[in-house]
């Protein structure tokens, strides 16, 4: 097709929208809407400027669209531009890092509800100190199911790598943990229509401070409730810790002369103790002089283990603890396997497995109580 040819049909589409659009509006069965909103903010590593998608969109409305009382909307998107923005709030200065004109929104209709009547789109920016990676996806309808639309890019020193818009899986858009930084919590406030209206702050003490707002942010949107329950601080301060302690464990048995393997175990030993990570359970052998002497309960199966089994780096917890009775011992079943045609491994497993925490093992005609607690 030629380029006039296209261009007439570009126009014939345009003038289409305008006759539809005008006709729908004059009888009362649509409208033009325009929305414009803020998405995922997250702070630069050093916490003096932000980042966030900007989204201004546009298109036409035909139909109420009120979920639970009408049909859906129908609806025409016009434009579609989203930005990448750096702002540095202390001097009110805004840098258009890059920006997307064409979104598969475009010259197309579907059918939405009013309050996301344009599409959600989900954003992640993960910023480093000179360079960011981010990625943007949107659901379009399409029955029975849906389109999923993503776009992925790298912005490194002014300029954006990326492979364009494809269709895929959204996987991994969670958000970064950037939005929490010098004790500052990034936010957005959304619109009736899920764009975002405010980005605020939020400090440790609860209080907050609008940091950009759209002409259509009103206070009243902001509710103290829904602040706390959207709040990502106690997480992100959690997982903080837990890096920093494990960080400072490993250095701290390096120095007294363990290797990297040693010292990352014991580190999570004593991250266990502090309860930082949840307690592996701990298995006791206790020796029986003869096992018919013992009080140990009728249902609590013996299992035969030869030596060499241990040797052969089987049942390693085991082996630890009845080398030294008495001694706790982490335990595991990791190790229970099977031994060419001998099936204990998987017999004392599923018996461990199943809930069951005593259980006697014979080796070489000695006989230990164990017990996983």
């Amino acid at each position: 097709m030629t380029a006039m040819g296209k261009s007439i049909i570009g126009l014939s589409v345009l003038v289409l929208v305008a006759v539809v659009a005008f006709a729908g509006h004059f009888f009362g069965l649509a409208t033009i809407d325009s929305q414009h909103g803020y998405y995922e903010p997250v702070w630069h590593p050093d916490g003096q400027s932000l980042y966030f998608f900007d989204r201004q969109s546009r298109g036409i409305i035909i139909g109420a669209g009120w979920e639970h009382f009408t049909a859906p909307a129908n609806i025409y998107m016009l434009s579609d531009q989203i930005r990448l923005i750096n702002y540095d709030p202390v001097s009110d200065r805004e840098t258009i890092l890059w920006q997307l004109e064409v979104t598969p929104h475009l010259n197309r209709w579907t059918r939405r509800y009013h309050n996301r009547i344009f599409g959600w789109i989900s954003t992640v920016i993960e910023p480093a100190r000179n360079s960011l990676e981010f990625k943007i996806g949107l659901n379009i309808p399409k029955p029975p199911s849906s389109e999923i639309w993503i776009y992925k890019g790298v912005f490194d020193g002014g300029e954006v790598t990326t492979n364009g818009w494809g269709q895929g899986s959204p996987g991994g858009m969670g958000s970064s943990e950037l939005v929490l930084v010098n004790d500052e919590e990034l936010m957005v406030i959304r619109n009736p229509e899920a764009y975002g209206a405010a980005i605020i702050k939020i400090r440790a003490d609860s209080s907050y401070a609008v940091i950009r707002s759209t002409e259509e942010f009103a206070w009243e949107m902001v509710v103290a409730k829904d602040l706390t329950e959207r709040s990502r601080r106690e997480q992100i301060e959690r997982v903080r810790h837990f890096i920093k302690v494990n960080k400072e464990l490993e250095e701290r048995y390096k120095k007294e002369g363990f290797n990297e393997g040693q010292a990352s175990l014991k580190a999570y030993d004593e991250m266990e103790n502090m309860g930082l990570l949840p307690r592996t359970p701990r298995i006791v052998a206790v020796q029986l002089d003869s096992l018919e002497q013992d009080t140990l309960p009728v249902n609590d199966p013996v299992f035969h283990i030869p030596a060499e089994y241990y040797a052969a780096g089987m049942f390693k917890d085991i082996a630890s603890a009845i080398s030294a009775p008495g001694t706790e011992v982490k335990a595991s079943t990791g190790d229970h396997l099977k031994y060419y045609d001998d099936d204990v491994g998987v017999r004392l497993k599923n018996w461990r497995n199943d809930g069951n925490d005593t259980f006697v093992v014979e080796t070489d005609g000695i006989f230990h109580r164990l017990t996983v607690h």
